[in-house]
Formats: C-alpha cells, structure tokens, sequence
C-alpha cells in the first residue's frame, strides 16, 4: 500500500503547495524589491521640496496677490517678495507650510521608485 507521506498536503515530498498567484507574485515581489530605490525616492523627494520650497512659497504668494490692498502684502517682483518676506518673517517664513510638502513629496518620490 502507498501512502502519500503524511496529511500535511505536501505531496509526500515535504515542500508546501505552491501559493495562489496573487499571493506568489506578492511574495516574490517583496522578495526582490529593492529598499534602497525607496530610501533614494525618499531622499530625493525630501531634497528637492526643502531647497526648491521657498519659490513655490512665492508663486502661491503671486497667485495670492489680487493686487488690492488689503490684509496681504502686495509684491512688485520676485526680489521684493523675497526681500519683504525675509524682512517682516525673517527665514523661517520662506518655509511655511514645507511640513506637509515634504511628507507628500517624500512619500511619493519613495513609493514611485519603490514600484
């Protein structure tokens, strides 16, 4: 009498089944996926948005800018925006709001170069 070496659904030669496809392909993607293409997605998002953040601070200012005087101040170039910004706020108002885009930026970068 053969028996098939157990009840284990091995197959009698001590290896599991084979897993279903989606859970296969799951496996051996997270098997080769390269963390360092995350960690440099990451990176680079982060880089780029904290140097390149206080100009897209002062194109939403332009966008802002109805040219009505008012509550906001009003900016007849990129110099004087620059200037008035780092005058009245000093550095630190260059990178308002950088928060946020740096988490957006590092997360998308990352997860862009991770898939």
């Amino acid at each position: 009498m053969v028996t098939s070496g157990g009840d284990g659904g091995d197959g009698g030669d001590g290896r599991r089944p084979p897993a279903s496809g989606f859970l296969h392909s799951l496996a051996s993607t997270a098997r080769t996926v390269r963390y360092e293409h995350l960690v440099a997605g990451v990176s680079g998002g982060v880089v780029s948005t904290v140097i390149l953040h206080p100009l897209d601070l002062l194109k939403v200012r332009f966008a802002v800018d109805d040219g009505k005087v008012g509550g906001r101040p009003h900016y007849t170039g990129l110099r004087s925006a620059f200037r008035d910004i780092l005058r009245q706020e000093g550095t630190r108002g260059l990178y308002k709001g950088v928060t946020p885009n740096v988490a957006g930026a590092g997360t998308s970068w990352g997860l862009y170069f991770l898939l």
